[in-house]
């Protein structure tokens, strides 16, 4: 947040008892003065917790021992260490976790009695120098001690308007609920800095942790995702844990496909996987992924959530993989339909009843198959590929797609009928279930006669005429259907 914006913000709140700022026009001549002034100030203020937070090793030597005199001191008397320097009871807040007591670091919770007693030792007059360094280490924590909100908030009550960086709301800070209100009520915001800077919240003492625990918190409530979006928010998304990329990842998902609009909602979330939730080695398309190990993340309602979006994102690239071997192959296939297979078998890519798709392909066609694909992309691929050793230029490519009670093997070469098998049947499983075979001709196990005519339900089917219209009636009479996205 530039400072501009922070003496925005602090105008907006009142802080300097004025509030005459606007917008789009440069203030009048005593607004000025108040203007340089409080930069002037900002920077002395700044300036001089800089120079406090700077501690070297001689110096934590000294603060170490001080610390540890004050421990040990019958009455816990506080100006051991305020004698020796005024700037040591702000410096010790600063390196409160490079400090040790009892063999812990002095913000151990083993020691927080001790933190306790230290802080409301600490008399009013030194309140303006500990400010900051306090609300640092309170916001630092993943967990905030509910004690030291008593403490910081007589802290800052003590100060009045003519110290314009501390903010009377304090509870904008030290509350987190009500900023999570506060902050969930700013939707048409377009990154974390305008949320803070509209509700009144100065960035510039919010440490990481907390600032990307009230990034996840807000952006993973909204319902406008798009790459411009995505792309302001690049850092904040990037520093959220493991856990927290998946719930957003999750919600823009389930929002993109939500939404009745003409945009391309697959080819839209796999840019967005690929440059803003990367995992070039690990399979999302996988169940286990989308499980989580944060205990307060892992409730019912994400476990929905997630749910939901790993169903989209498999069907996501079950149609990718579908359209880009068909796209890939039908030219040296010689498949005059082949864009009309792809779209028809693409349809059933999100069915209930779909299980898995195989793709039989050697060296040469699997280059075509490959070329273009990102890292991700080619993991996910992978696992769907059987290697047909033969690199005949007559072998065809065969398209094979599982549902839980049919399986149907394409060939793409002209000429080749499809053939329907029971997924029940070992001819195929054991087929599918390999890494190689010796020539697509494997798969073709039906030689004559058609499916429509077999008590069983197997046998060949030959893609012409009516075709898709004849398949589409023969696989819902058993409950095979296209998805709906």
């Amino acid at each position: 947040m530039s400072d501009i914006e922070a003496f925005t913000a602090l105008m907006k709140l009142s802080r300097t008892g004025t509030n005459n700022l606007i917008v789009n026009r440069w203030p009048d001549e005593a607004f000025e003065r108040k203007w340089t002034s409080f930069i002037d100030y900002l920077k002395s203020f700044n300036d001089e917790q800089n120079s406090i937070s700077e501690i070297t090793d001689k110096k934590l030597q000294l603060l170490q021992k001080l610390l540890e005199a004050f421990i040990s001191s019958p009455d816990k008397d506080i100006e051991i260490i305020r004698n020796t320097g005024k700037k040591n009871i702000p410096r010790i807040i600063y390196a409160i976790d490079r400090l040790q007591i009892g063999g812990k670091p002095f913000s151990d919770k083993k020691n927080h009695d001790y933190l306790i007693m230290f802080l409301n030792k600490i008399p009013a007059t030194d309140y303006q120098k500990i400010a900051v360094p306090l609300l640092k280490f309170y916001l630092g924590t993943i967990n905030p001690d509910n004690e030291l909100k008593p403490i910081i908030s007589t802290v800052f009550s003590s100060f009045d308007s003519s110290i314009p960086v501390y903010e009377k709301d304090i509870n904008l800070y030290i509350d987190y609920e009500y900023i999570v209100s506060k902050i969930q009520q700013e939707k048409k915001a377009t990154t974390l800095d305008e949320v803070l800077l509209n509700v009144g919240v100065s960035n510039r003492y919010i440490s990481t942790i907390y600032m990307r625990s009230l990034f996840f918190k807000w952006f993973s409530i909204l319902n406008r995702y798009n790459i411009e979006l995505l792309q302001k928010n690049k850092t904040s998304l990037e520093e959220c844990t493991s856990d927290e990329k998946k719930i957003v990842f999750a919600s823009i998902i389930n929002t993109t496909f939500a939404r009745n609009s003409n945009t391309d909602k697959d080819m839209l979330i796999r840019q967005i996987d690929e440059t803003f939730f990367p995992t070039p080695k690990i399979d999302k398309t996988e169940i286990e992924y989308w499980s989580l190990v944060t205990p307060i993340l892992d409730n019912e309602k994400n476990q929905r959530l997630l749910k939901k979006a790993h169903r989209h994102y498999a069907n996501i690239f079950t149609r990718f993989i579908i359209t880009k071997f068909f796209d890939s192959l039908s030219d040296i296939a010689s498949d005059r339909n082949g864009q009309v297979r792809a779209n028809y078998w693409r349809s059933y890519g999100s069915s209930e009843d779909f299980v898995d798709i195989k793709i039989v392909i050697n060296s040469w066609q699997r280059r075509k198959v490959f070329s273009g694909l990102t890292p991700s992309e080619t993991t996910k691929f992978s696992k769907h590929i059987i290697r047909n050793t033969s690199e005949g230029i007559s072998e065809s490519p065969v398209f094979v797609i599982v549902f839980k009670t049919k399986t149907v093997a394409v060939f793409l070469q002209t000429g080749h009928s499809a053939q329907v098998f029971n997924s029940d049947n070992p001819a195929i499983t054991n087929l599918i279930h390999k890494s190689y075979v010796d020539s697509a001709k494997d798969f073709s196990i039906y030689t004559s006669g058609s499916v429509y005519n077999n008590y069983d339900g197997q046998g060949r089917v030959i893609q012409n005429g009516y075709w898709q219209y004849n398949f589409f009636q023969f696989l819902s009479k058993y409950g095979i259907r296209p998805g709906k996205e």
